[in-house]
């Protein structure tokens, strides 16, 4: 039988984040990065009063209940420890899911991208208002796919990201790719120009340029995590933008890999599934006992 490698006795692996136990058994506090989860507490608070406030009650007690308690089963013959329910909520908006949603994607685009010499590129665009979001990140879908096939680019990860300016109080889509080093040899000034035209093919607009960043990646693993970040900046989250990006971004791929990517992410993720299959099959032999962690407002404490 293979030999499968699961986590030591001093850590915890939750969604492929590891957390560390602060003894060697588990009968004492986690250390769950507290500071994060203080701020996932603000954020699950204006999340449930949203829902609930705009009647979507079942999506209000889910987020109220996100990853609140935390099961785990502690095989003690083997000294391992695995996850066994966080009860998340799994909403877009919520930053405990987005943090471990994001995770797991960067695992498994670095897992895709290993030996391939890759470039990252940035499309931007001029900020927009609230009411046009959607429309300006459908728009810049468009565009962007013709672009890239107006340069032959087939393989690429593609992934949108929203920041937002309290001043003016206006948004700003930009959309990260990820592709082979080979597919596009451009200058800045030249690409600035032909997004601007691309964009205002879809928009009517008539910009004579649009900035955009092009590098080449010398550490696949930073651009991997660089293209699963968050929707926005979690500090931008809050009681104003949770309503619009709630209403504005219904149903809308903001991930999505093309061509030779889409091939390999897939072929990562089947790898994922048949080494779980296996893992657990190794656990069966085993005993194990439940163990359940509350969270306090500051950090996970075991449930007597």
């Amino acid at each position: 039988m293979q030999e499968i490698t699961i986590n030591s006795p001093n850590t915890v692996y939750i969604n492929n984040i590891t957390y560390t136990v602060e003894s060697q058994d588990i009968n004492t506090t986690l250390d769950f990065h507290s500071e994060l989860q203080k701020l996932h507490k603000i954020n699950k608070s204006m999340l449930f009063d949203y829902f609930n406030n705009n009647n979507k009650h079942a999506k209000a007690e889910r987020v109220k209940a996100c990853g609140n308690i935390l099961t785990f089963k502690h095989y003690k013959d083997i000294n391992v420890t695995k996850l066994d329910n966080a009860s998340l909520c799994r909403e877009r908006l919520c930053l405990n899911c987005n943090r471990m949603s994001a995770r797991d994607n960067a695992l498994v685009l670095t897992k895709a991208t290993e030996g391939m010499q890759l470039k990252h590129i940035v499309f931007s665009i001029k900020n927009c208002k609230s009411y046009a979001l959607r429309d300006t990140i459908e728009h810049m879908k468009k565009a962007l796919k013709y672009y890239l096939r107006s340069k032959g680019v087939k393989d690429y990860y593609q992934s949108y990201e929203i920041t937002y300016n309290e001043r003016t109080k206006e948004f700003h889509p930009h959309i990260h790719i990820l592709t082979t080093k080979e597919s596009i040899n451009i200058s800045a000034r030249e690409l600035n120009k032909q997004w601007a035209e691309a964009v205002n093919r879809f928009m009517g607009t008539t910009y004579k340029w649009l900035s955009c960043k092009c590098k080449d990646v010398d550490n696949n693993i930073a651009g991997a995590f660089e293209l699963s970040k968050y929707v926005t900046k979690p500090q931008h989250f809050n009681e104003k933008t949770i309503p619009i990006f709630d209403e504005q971004l219904k149903g809308l791929h903001l991930h999505q890999a093309n061509g030779l990517f889409k091939r390999r992410c897939k072929d990562v993720k089947e790898i994922q599934t048949e080494q779980e299959k296996e893992q657990q099959t190794f656990l069966n032999n085993f005993d194990y006992e439940l163990v359940s962690y509350m969270f306090n407002g500051d950090n996970y404490i075991k449930c007597e």
